[in-house]
């Protein structure tokens, strides 16, 4: 099936007994994403007898995001969002070659973006610059 596991190497398991020994309990499972791509830590933010996994997926920079007014959203209208990709999505999507994943990709992403320009109201470039200056004062 192509499948891996996941997991920190760490134990994430912590027993109260102490007749028992820290184990790994907490794990994931990926399909055809690289291990290259994945980092795989401990959650310590819980007091609890395990630790959750935290998994990040690094994306190549070709489906990276360029910065845009998209980037910096003020509201959305859920409802305009949800008819947007109701009409505009596509369920007969054939993925029989990796072409065909990364066509499919960009076109989600472009739906997606297209979807959250229709249904977004954005903050004024006015604002963004009073922002970026309080940001280089910290700098």
């Amino acid at each position: 099936m192509g499948l891996d596991v996941i997991s920190s190497g760490e134990a994430t398991y912590w027993p109260s007994d102490r007749q028992k020994i820290p184990d790994i309990l907490d794990c994931g499972v990926t399909k055809n994403i690289s291990r290259e791509l994945l980092d795989v830590e401990a959650s310590l933010d819980l007091s609890s007898d395990h630790s959750p996994i935290i998994v990040s997926i690094r994306i190549p920079q070709r489906y990276a995001l360029p910065f845009t007014h998209m980037n910096i959203i003020n509201r959305i209208n859920w409802l305009r969002f949800k008819k947007y990709l109701s009409s505009h999505c596509s369920e007969s999507i054939q993925l029989r070659t990796p072409g065909d994943v990364e066509l499919s990709i960009e076109n989600f992403t472009k739906m997606m973006n297209q979807a959250v320009e229709h249904a977004s109201t954005t903050i004024t470039s006015q604002v963004l610059i009073v922002f970026s200056l309080q940001i280089f004062n910290y700098l």
